[in-house]
């Protein structure tokens, strides 16, 4: 019985007295996937020639040099600016949350600041929660000082 791959398979273990048979000869089944030409060493780089290993990861790295100079440098920067405004925010400053309220800083703790939206509206927010400061008397000039109660009369049932 000649020595083919399917063979091999249905080999029962009481046909292998000597160990198991010997692998066929002549193409091997890896030959039709890796043709022979490819899978042999490479020649060395010649005298005097540059690392071709370099050259292959050059363009990564400028890559990646790239893309810190477009993404990290900016958003470190972004973040720092942020800090630096949060840190230096006082008593009676005007700021805008990343929620969109508006209001007024009234207290400051280590991690948090209590804001008054309008008057007797006091809301406690994380610092980092700051989105900026307001230029002074913002929420004078767009009217929301007001309370935002109506003092119309309503009828009574």
């Amino acid at each position: 019985m000649p020595h083919t791959v399917g063979a091999w398979f249905h080999l029962s273990i009481t046909q292998w007295s000597g160990g198991p048979p010997a692998l066929p000869k002549g193409p091997k089944l890896m030959d039709f996937f890796i043709s022979t030409a490819s899978a042999q060493a490479a020649p060395g780089p010649a005298v005097g020639a540059p690392a071709a290993g370099l050259l292959e990861v050059l363009p990564l790295l400028i890559i990646g040099v790239i893309f810190y100079f477009i993404f990290v440098r900016p958003e470190q920067r972004r973040k720092k600016e942020h800090k630096r405004m949060v840190d230096t925010l006082e008593l009676g400053d005007e700021v805008e949350t990343k929620g969109g309220l508006l209001g007024k800083v009234k207290q400051i703790d280590n991690n948090f600041a209590q804001i008054e939206v309008t008057k007797g509206v006091v809301v406690m927010i994380k610092r980092d929660s700051i989105a900026g400061v307001m230029p002074k008397d913002t929420m004078n000039s767009m009217g929301t000082a007001k309370s935002p109660v109506s003092t119309a009369k309503t009828k009574s049932p």
